[in-house]
């Protein structure tokens, strides 16, 4: 994880965040965030469309792909929209709403377990 990264700049769309589980913070996820304030999120068979536009997914492999529509819903200020990679089974925006920006604690960089899946963002 990368603490710094966001004291420097702003997280972005696409990025891994390590964040504060907003209805218990003293819990920390790793979700992908999607969308920043002001932007409009909208779910349609699993398809994720910001601002009208449809965000391509590759990362999400298709035995975890969801098929639920959500939305359209726009993120208000100080607030961001994430999912979990694994859609069909993660607990995310979709479950507990909007994540404070001031919960989102680090970038993540690196996934070091299993080691055959190591990967390097």
């Amino acid at each position: 994880m990368n603490k710094l990264a966001y004291h420097i700049g702003e997280p972005q769309p696409g990025d891994i965040v390590m964040m504060r589980y907003p209805i218990d913070p003293d819990q920390s996820f790793v979700k992908r965030m999607i969308a920043r304030e002001g932007d409009t999120v909208h779910i349609v068979k699993g398809q994720v469309h910001v601002n009208g536009e449809l965000r391509p997914s590759p990362y999400v492999a298709g035995e975890h792909q969801s098929y639920d529509d959500w939305g359209p819903e726009v993120i208000p200020d100080g607030y961001c929209f994430v999912l979990g990679d694994n859609r069909s089974n993660s607990t995310d925006s979709r479950t507990f709403g909007f994540v404070p920006k001031k919960y989102i604690i680090a970038k993540v960089q690196l996934r070091w377990w299993p080691p055959s899946a190591a990967t390097l963002f």
